[in-house]
């Protein structure tokens, strides 16, 4: 089994999602997809990793999203993301945090996760073009900001475009 995700969904309708989440990458697909990073200690074992992800309604017009997963193997937090959502006719505004890892300071333990800590506001005019509204299912596909991200964690979220 090279890439696994196996998830568990509540969907109540198209805003109101809460998704819970397991995914793992072989260390065989890691190094066929990222030879240098498959010596790494923290890939020893693969990436095992479970999450929550989740999008819900808060009162009229604003919705809230988040995920959170965290690495089994190196017991850490793999990522975060928190945002909300302000949706009208004319305009949505969304404001967003992310921290995802971005690497690892190097030790005689395998290193300590490094992250990227990033803050963001989208501003969408609507009626501009004829796909408008990114609603909160897009929210967390598009994990809200735009990222630069490392190979780490295209690796990580390809696992997720792939399976999820």
């Amino acid at each position: 089994m090279p890439l696994v995700t196996a998830p568990l969904k509540y969907r109540r309708d198209e805003n109101r999602l809460v998704q819970l989440n397991y995914r793992y990458a072989s260390p065989e697909y890691i190094q066929a997809t990222l030879p240098s990073y498959s010596t790494a200690a923290q890939y020893k074992q693969g990436i095992s990793q479970v999450g929550m992800t989740a999008s819900w309604p808060i009162v009229d017009r604003w919705s809230v999203v988040g995920a959170y997963y965290y690495d089994t193997n190196t017991r850490k937090a793999a990522n975060q993301m928190l945002g909300v959502q302000y949706n009208s006719c004319c305009y949505a505004i969304r404001l967003g945090y992310e921290r995802k890892v971005n690497g690892w300071n190097s030790n005689d333990n395998g290193g300590e996760s490094k992250y990227d800590n990033t803050f963001g506001i989208n501003i969408e005019l609507r009626g501009l073009s004829s796909n408008y509204g990114l609603g909160t299912q897009q929210m967390l596909r598009s994990n809200i900001l735009p990222y630069q991200s490392s190979p780490v964690m295209r690796l990580v979220y390809n696992i997720i475009r792939i399976c999820g």
